[in-house]
This record gives structure tokens, sequence and C-alpha cells, in this order.
């Protein structure tokens, strides 16, 4: 045994170039890219679906032309004050004091209603949005 680990002869070492290829370390697999490529791909459509859900969002948020309160009492959400839509599907005009029940009124979701609302907001932690 050498002083520094097993002896070979200076013929059979690899120089840093074949050592790097000995390895293995450089090469990508079909798989690899193939994954690389989905990644992308789910990524791109992930942010393509975000865009269109908040070009919807802002859409059905535009059909509410004066905002109230609004509050709840259980499963019930109460519109109060001047609220007013501009959409074919609720009736135009003054709708203080109108309640609903479930999670839609109209095409106008809770969230929209709780993120216009002049007694809430986003940032409000009151459990309605």
């Amino acid at each position: 045994m050498g002083l520094f680990g097993p002896s070979k002869k200076f013929s059979q070492m690899l120089t840093p170039e074949q050592q790097y290829f000995a390895s293995g370390t450089h090469q990508h697999t079909e798989e690899d890219t193939r994954r690389q490529s989905e990644a992308r791909t789910s990524r791109y459509r992930r942010q393509q679906q975000q865009e269109t859900e908040r070009a919807e969002t802002e859409t059905r948020r535009q059909q509410v032309t004066r905002a109230g309160t609004l509050r709840r009492r259980g499963r019930t959400v109460i519109l109060e004050g001047g609220w007013q839509f501009a959409t074919d599907k609720l009736p135009k005009g003054d709708l203080g004091g109108m309640s609903f029940q479930g999670d839609r009124l109209g095409d106008l979701t809770v969230k929209d209603l709780h993120a216009l609302a002049e007694n809430h907001g986003p940032n409000c932690r009151c459990g309605l949005g």
C-alpha cells in the first residue's frame, strides 16, 4: 500500500475531464427532460388559470354599481343600505334589506359582495369572505 492510496500507473489515471464524464452526473435522461417540460407546462397552465379567474372576478365585481353593508345571520346573507347591481340576473335599483342563502347571488359570490361591502373588505377577518 502506497502512502496516498493504492498505486496506479500514470497511464491508467483519468484526467479531470474523463473523471467528470465517468461520474455520470452530467447526463440528462429523457425522463428528466420530460419532467422539466411537464413542470413548465403545469406552471404556465396554472398561471393562465389564475389570470382567467382574476379577470372573471373583476367582471363580476363590476356588476355592482353601488355597494352597501353586508351581514350574515347563520347561512343567510343580508344586504343592507344602498346596494345597486347592473346585471340582468338581479333586479336593478335599491336592494337594501334583501337576503339570500347559499354562496351566490346571481353571478356574484359572497366573496365578491364581501370585498365590495362598505363595512367589510379584504383584510377584515370576519369569516364572511
